[in-house]
């Protein structure tokens, strides 16, 4: 299903470790919603530096994840700003989604965002730059989508998991 996409998503804890501020920052001056899903100990300072930056924004409180798959459908796209990531679930389910996204460019990003599948970016200017190059070019927007989801479907596949396991039980035995 197409939806029509629109808006900016994060998807994550607001706790400074996932740094949802630079992203705040990097939407002031741009005429896009900005929904968070995600609680935690900076949601306030979030709505102030809102307010202050004149950014349209939503907080929505965890919801269950297969609710934010309607979310990744719809948004235009997907950041992941965090310092540094294990194994990104959000991003994975994202990318899975056909999202276009764009992450900071940190040990477990930028293992999975290349130039084909996404963005990456080093400081508030690169972000603010990924994301009016991404609304404003819908045609290379949608093709970061359609090869971070080829990219998913290829490498994390849950069979090829099942797979792996089983060859790495089969070794221990």
């Amino acid at each position: 299903i197409k939806d029509k996409k629109i808006g900016i998503l994060y998807v994550g804890r607001l706790e400074a470790e996932k740094n949802p501020l630079i992203l705040i920052k990097a939407m002031a001056g741009i005429n896009q919603k900005l929904t968070l899903i995600g609680s935690g100990s900076l949601r306030s300072e979030i709505i102030e530096l809102a307010q202050i930056n004149k950014v349209d924004i939503e907080i929505i409180n965890p919801i269950p994840n297969y609710e934010l798959v309607s979310y990744y459908r719809k948004c235009s796209l997907y950041v992941i700003p965090s310092f540094y990531e294990g194994n990104p679930k959000t991003l994975l389910e994202a990318m899975s989604c056909g999202c276009s996204v764009i992450g900071n460019n940190v040990i477990g990003i930028r293992e999975l965002i290349n130039h084909e599948r996404g963005i990456l970016f080093d400081n508030v200017t690169e972000l603010r730059s990924a994301i009016l190059s991404l609304l404003k070019d819908k045609n290379k927007a949608n093709l970061i989508g359609t090869m971070a989801r080829k990219y998913i479907k290829k490498n994390n596949e849950i069979n090829l998991f099942f797979k792996k396991e089983d060859k790495l039980i089969s070794e221990l035995i």
